[in-house]
């Protein structure tokens, strides 16, 4: 997910208005913002900015072209790549790529003038810059200061000036679209009372066409006012496996409700006018608005609506016992217990429909049977995709409705059922109705079919009977370890697991190294981000901010330990980058019971340890071991593992001078090689 955010904060030069931005961003967790109309001045912008967001954050802002900053963009660096390509003082337009993906976005904060003359300069940008970024994901948000419609104004003056057409031109011509969006509708308010209220939509949010090709469920948010007279804006871009909206479809359970029939009926009497299949479809696609409606209020989320109304019943069961002659608690615990049994007549004829369990009346209260058939069926149709019908005499296979053409395919995938059916044979057919003394007698009526057949190479077999072939297996059987192989979710190998997880490894140091790794230790840097201290400084050696890839091991602290180790071991290690070490090292030292390859691992294991151990000493227990102390042992830590371990091959005589090993029973007395 990629969220983006902008907000006409009104001024952010107070302190409570940047803990108010800065609490904003971190709730609504936020990649990227933009906050307008800050009136921060250049000699004061990076004493705020340092106020705002962690210090991995970074900024840009249009402080250049205006004497005060009206448009400041703050993004988190650790995520986003971000290269500003033009700012004036009514636009910062920028390019945004993500660390976890190279496909650029381009995104334009726009703060308008409020001057209408002003702000032709913003249109003709905006209207030339959609030519150039037809093919690139581009957002445009901000404070216009204008509004599309006259619907989008609220009080105030009802004219409609011919400059407010301006706007609606620009973004017809630029072809760009406004996200759909939750939340307040009009973004600005005068701060006003009575009479002189007024509001209006000055707040947008737009996207390309390619914006909404590559995220069709982006939406918007536009959040309560509170320190400003503005609405802050919130962009969410959901990922291409976003689940789609679901179609239409009449619950029965609609039809036994006192207030269907007139809900239809007032829906149905607004005349169309047009032909009469033309009026019948007009209808009942206008129906589908009151359903929906009406859905949401009293049959969506259906098992919660139960669970909730059972929980206030049983509530007001205890208040009745209480107060059994109060009249207001009889009436109450009545009125939910109908309430109830209601929802619950209504789950169940949900579930029913579902499930398509036709011989089961209402009024069993079966629920967990219902659900238990639908999850059933849903499995089974999912499963059956995966199997296809290997072709005897064709008697228990469905013509229309299995899987056994050569493509892997059904006919009812490939064609309508008024096309099938043209061909003289029922829905129930069966392959075995287009076998005839063991040799096929296609119907070759309909020509649409006539590739079909003719791909049907295969002759049936009268005395045999259909079988099953499971596809995920070249065998044709089915093996839980094939259907496995299917279904999970296939990811690239991590070979770091090699330096973690192998035989002669010790457990917690492992462990500590695992999250090292992945960058999970509870370093100065990541406390700081989350508030919890106010200093990030390494405790090691006082100079720079702790971070994974300083402790390991840029530190000098951490370095000597580092280079004092491996010279005593006599190996010699890459100067890299803490990830760019770990995966040299995973792809090195990959076997597994090779003792040239256990003791860099042992090394780097206990080495990342006993740091990390120092490290947590120095902050809570103020104590404090010298480098050279702490190299001795680790030396000293791998050398008694290395003797206690059984080592298939012996121990190179090399390895044993300088570990200072002998083959005695420590090793079990394998010879030197």
């Amino acid at each position: 997910m990629f969220i983006v955010g902008s907000w006409n904060i009104w001024g952010l030069n107070g302190l409570n208005k940047q803990k108010i931005a800065h609490e904003w961003a971190k709730k609504n967790n936020l990649d990227i913002f933009g906050l307008l109309e800050t009136k921060v001045a250049a000699a004061n912008l990076a004493s705020v900015e340092q106020l705002l967001a962690p210090s991995t954050w970074k900024y840009c802002s249009n402080i250049h072209s205006s004497p005060t900053c009206r448009i400041l963009v703050v993004w988190n660096s650790q995520k986003l790549n971000l290269t500003c390509i033009h700012s004036t003082p009514q636009w910062l337009t920028c390019e945004v790529t993500q660390v976890s993906s190279p496909s650029p976005i381009k995104i334009t904060f726009i703060y308008g003038h409020n001057s209408p003359a002003a702000r032709l300069s913003l249109w003709d940008y905006l209207t030339h810059e959609s030519q150039s970024t037809a093919r690139t994901p581009w957002i445009v948000l901000g404070d216009f200061n204008a509004i599309l419609q006259a619907s989008d104004r609220s009080g105030g003056d009802t004219n409609w000036p011919s400059y407010q057409d301006d706007f609606n031109a620009c973004i017809t011509e630029s072809e760009l679209l406004q996200v759909p969006y939750t939340g307040l509708k009009y973004s600005w308010h005068n701060g006003q009372h009575g009479d002189y209220t007024i509001q209006k939509k000055l707040d947008w949010i737009f996207g390309n066409p390619c914006l909404f090709s590559q995220w069709p469920t982006a939406h918007a948010n536009f959040q309560p006012r509170t320190i400003s007279d503005h609405s802050a804006m919130v962009l969410q871009l959901q990922s291409h496996n976003s689940p789609r909206r679901s179609s239409f479809k009449f619950l029965n359970a609609w039809a036994d409700r006192m207030d269907f029939l007139p809900i239809v009926q007032e829906s149905w009497s607004h005349p169309v006018h047009g032909n009469p299949m033309f009026k019948l479809t007009t209808k009942l696609q206008r129906l589908k608005t009151p359903l929906h409606q009406l859905h949401r209020q009293h049959t969506s989320s259906i098992t919660s609506r139960v669970a909730q109304a059972k929980d206030a019943w049983i509530s007001a069961q205890f208040t009745l016992d209480e107060n059994p002659a109060q009249p207001a608690a009889r009436a109450a615990e009545r009125h939910l217990a109908s309430q109830y049994m209601q929802l619950c007549k209504d789950e169940e004829s949900f579930f029913k429909q579902k499930s398509r369990i036709q011989w089961l009346h209402l009024g069993d209260q079966n629920t967990k049977f219902f659900q238990k058939s639908l999850l059933h069926r849903q499995s089974r149709d999912y499963c059956r995709g995966w199997f296809i019908t290997s072709i005897g005499n064709g008697s228990s296979t469905s013509l229309w409705y299995d899987y056994w053409l050569p493509n892997g395919k059904r006919f009812i995938d490939s064609h309508t059922i008024r096309t099938l059916t043209s061909t003289g044979l029922p829905w129930t057919a069966r392959v075995s109705d287009i076998i005839i003394e063991g040799q096929w007698n296609f119907p070759w009526d309909i020509s649409i079919l006539h590739a079909t057949w003719n791909s049907i190479l295969f002759q049936p077999k009268i005395h045999t009977e259909d079988h099953c072939v499971w596809t995920g297996h070249s065998s044709g059987t089915f093996t839980i370890a094939s259907a496995w192989e299917l279904l999970r979710e296939k990811r690239p190998i991590n070979n770091m697991h090699h330096l973690l997880w192998f035989p002669g490894h010790i457990p917690r140091q492992s462990f500590i190294l695992w999250l090292a790794c992945l960058g999970r230790l509870q370093t100065m840097d990541r406390l700081n981000s989350v508030g919890i201290i106010e200093h990030n400084i390494c405790i090691l050696c006082s100079h720079h901010m702790e971070t994974h890839e300083h402790l390991f091991f840029q530190c000098p602290t951490s370095l000597l330990i580092w280079q004092t180790v491996n010279a005593k071991a006599n190996m010699q290690w890459p100067i890299h980058t803490w990830q760019h070490l770990i995966s040299w090292a995973s792809s090195v030292y990959q076997k597994k019971n090779d003792i040239t390859h256990l003791i860099p691992k042992l090394l780097l294991s206990s080495t990342v340890y006993f740091v990390w151990h120092e490290r947590n000493n120095r902050v809570f227990n103020n104590t404090f071991q010298s480098p050279q102390s702490i190299a001795e042992a680790i030396f000293q830590h791998v050398r008694l593992h290395i003797t206690t371990m059984e080592h298939k091959g012996g121990i190179p005589s090399a390895v044993q001078n300088v570990w200072g090993l002998l083959p005695t029973s420590h090793n079990h007395g394998f010879p030197a090689t």
